[in-house]
């Protein structure tokens, strides 16, 4: 019985993948894309490219923010 099972999830499974055609996601939206794109459209790509840009500003801020702190501790504890 055990085997009946799993014999009939793989004949699925199969059939499954028989019917999808091969395709990738958009990073963004989600759409399914035939081929080797990552992103769907221009508009997706603009808005990854301000993401990225986005990151990279916080990370900016964040790194900055960090050697300040270190900074304003390592100046509180010295004693003239």
């Amino acid at each position: 019985m055990k085997n009946y099972f799993r014999t009939c999830r793989i004949a699925a499974l199969r059939t499954m993948t028989e019917k999808i055609p091969q395709h990738t996601h958009c990073q963004i939206c989600g759409k399914t894309i035939a081929g080797e794109e990552t992103m769907c459209s221009d508009e997706c790509k603009q808005r990854y490219s301000s993401m990225i840009k986005r990151r990279k500003w916080l990370s900016y801020i964040l790194y900055g923010s960090m050697i300040f702190i270190v900074i304003i501790l390592l100046l509180s504890g010295m004693k003239y």
